[in-house]
Parts: structure tokens; C-alpha cells; sequence
């Protein structure tokens, strides 16, 4: 099973954000692993987002275990802040290493540390740029477009 979270451009005159599960293995769309959206997930809680699996029930934020769809409500605010970890990451040496989660051995107390993530610049970079871009369509489409989010 594969930890990514997939972000596709989807016309809304096409299928509805309810319809989410004609995309879950979808090849096209953007892909972050689940390290980096929890990484940088806090930040994503700001943003105004729909869960296609509950009535499109309104919210904040991604469902990291299944779909969220961000709407032209959501959609700047969303492009801006993906945009500003790419430019945040752009800054960083080729190679990026940064803090995860934390880990600890069961049963033995104090054993805890925190994991990394280790990923290139060259390969995060691009995708934020994308899912960015794609937001910033999805902002300026007036309501044509939205950004499917699959969970892992």
C-alpha cells in the first residue's frame, strides 16, 4: 500500500466531488508521501475544505485517511500556502532532511526519538509548485474546477 496522498484537477461540470472514488487509484494528479502532508499539515488545517464521503460536509483541512475537496472557497488560501513551502523548501540543500514524527520502542520507556524524512529538493519542490498551480486554477475558475484530494 502506498503512504502518498494524490491531488487531482477535476471539472466540476464532469464529475462532482462525490464521485471521488472513480480517482482513488488514478495514475494522473500531484503526489506527496504522508510524511511530508503531515509535515507541513498544520498549515493545512487552515484551509476551508469539503469530505465528498460525509454530504460534502464542510470543514478545515485534508482527511489524511480518505477524500477532501478543495473548492474555490479554499483554493487561494490553499495555492498560497503550498506555494510558500515550495518557496520554503526551494531554500534548503539538494538533498532536505527534516524532523518527523515521533517514535518510541513499545515497552521501553525513554527509548523515544524522532524519525526523519529524508527527500530531495528537486523531486518536493516541482510537486508543491503543481499543487500550487492547481489551486490557483481551481481559485480563478469560478467553481469549474476543483482539487480532489485522495488520503492514503
Amino acid at each position: 500500500m502506498s503512504l502518498d496522498h494524490s491531488f487531482i484537477l477535476v471539472k466540476a461540470a464532469e464529475y462532482a466531488p462525490e464521485e471521488y472514488f472513480r480517482f482513488v487509484r488514478a495514475p494522473e494528479g500531484s503526489r506527496l508521501h504522508d510524511d511530508i502532508v503531515r509535515y507541513v499539515g498544520d498549515s493545512l488545517q487552515w484551509i476551508p475544505t469539503v469530505n465528498p464521503a460525509k454530504g460534502n460536509e464542510y470543514g478545515r483541512g485534508l482527511n489524511l485517511y480518505g477524500p477532501t475537496a478543495i473548492l474555490t472557497e479554499g483554493a487561494a488560501l490553499a495555492a498560497r500556502i503550498f506555494g510558500t513551502w515550495a518557496e520554503l523548501f526551494r531554500l534548503g540543500p539538494d538533498t532536505l532532511t527534516l524532523t518527523g514524527a515521533w517514535c518510541e520502542t513499545e515497552g521501553i520507556p525513554g527509548t523515544g526519538h524522532y524519525s526523519h524524512i529524508t527527500i530531495s529538493r528537486g523531486a518536493l519542490v516541482p510537486m508543491l509548485d503543481r499543487i500550487a498551480d492547481d489551486c490557483r486554477r481551481v481559485a480563478e475558475s469560478a467553481g469549474a474546477l476543483f482539487l480532489l484530494h485522495i488520503g492514503i
